[in-house]
């Protein structure tokens, strides 16, 4: 009766592996991303230091596995940086803009 609810481990990782994977995918575009990753990295390790250590059952049922196997997907995460940033960089129509007149960047070529 006084005692929290189990922590789920593996629903905290997964939620950050999915905020890491898409900030690599698309931080070549938009490099705020890398920003708003830190911000949210930060406050969740402090909400879940306070949860952990306050609310949650109090459990030792964890192992390393697990947190090995998340860092060692962070290579992936760096290997799908890679071409989705070259792509990025490199194409020249996908950052471009026009105007309802059709002009491309706004400019009047006449």
């Amino acid at each position: 009766m006084y005692t929290g609810p189990e922590y789920i481990l593996e629903l905290r990782f997964a939620q950050v592996m999915a905020l890491i994977f898409v900030t690599f995918t698309y931080s070549a575009g938009m490099p705020i991303l890398y920003y708003i990753t830190f911000i949210s990295l930060v406050i969740t390790y402090w909400t879940d230091k306070i949860l952990v250590s306050k609310y949650f059952r109090k459990e030792n049922g964890f192992t390393s596995d697990l947190s090995r196997n998340v860092v060692n997907m962070l290579y992936y995460a760096v290997v799908v940086h890679i071409p989705f940033g070259y792509v990025m960089l490199t194409e020249p129509n996908i950052l471009e803009s026009s105007k309802p007149d059709g002009s491309p960047n706004g400019l009047d070529n006449s």
